[in-house]
């Protein structure tokens, strides 16, 4: 077993996008759960897709930021300030783990991963910017073909020894399902 498998005690899922995006990395936050029962599992979404994730029970903590689109008559300053906050009471939640949820690199995924404090960020690795080595310390490879979101996001979080489901088997061709 490795280090990862190990010493799983705390994950934050950053999940910026919108709803079908979350409701697609929510596979993979069930098999950490399943795989590290006793893990402290968190989510940092935004305000307009927290909803979907606000009963799930394989969440204990979800941080609600706030995009400036989504935040009518506030001012940009009062929504980074409130973002702010969120992010420091993430650092103090002191998470061990922090997985970047974006299908494919994303630069800002990998900056909030890095303001969250913990120690160990993975992402999906971006091939040839210098940037995401500071950002992100785990790299996942990324799609080398495109694949649905759902399996994406499993590939990142095989690191914490999670396995991914194996793919469906296609039809046999006696079964009555084939064409």
């Amino acid at each position: 077993m490795s280090r990862l498998e190990m010493d799983v005690r705390s994950v934050i899922f950053i999940r910026r996008d919108n709803i079908g995006d979350l409701v697609c990395t929510t596979p993979a936050i069930r098999a950490v759960r399943q795989r590290h029962p006793g893990a402290r599992i968190g989510a940092l979404v935004n305000s307009y897709n927290a909803d979907a994730v606000r009963t799930n029970p394989d969440i204990d903590e979800i941080f609600v930021y706030e995009k400036e689109k989504h935040s009518e008559g506030k001012g940009r300053l009062k929504v980074f300030l409130d973002n702010w906050r969120v992010i420091r009471r993430i650092r103090s939640a002191g998470y061990d783990f922090a997985v970047g949820c974006s299908y494919g690199y994303s630069a800002r995924t990998a900056r909030v991963a890095l303001l969250t404090g913990a120690k160990t960020r993975i992402g999906f690795s971006s091939e040839g910017k210098t940037t995401a080595k500071a950002l992100y310390n785990l790299f996942v490879p990324p799609p080398s073909v495109p694949e649905h979101e759902v399996m994406a996001m499993m590939r990142l979080v095989e690191p914490l020894g999670v396995k991914p489901p194996a793919p469906p088997a296609p039809p046999s061709p006696h079964s009555p399902h084939s064409p």
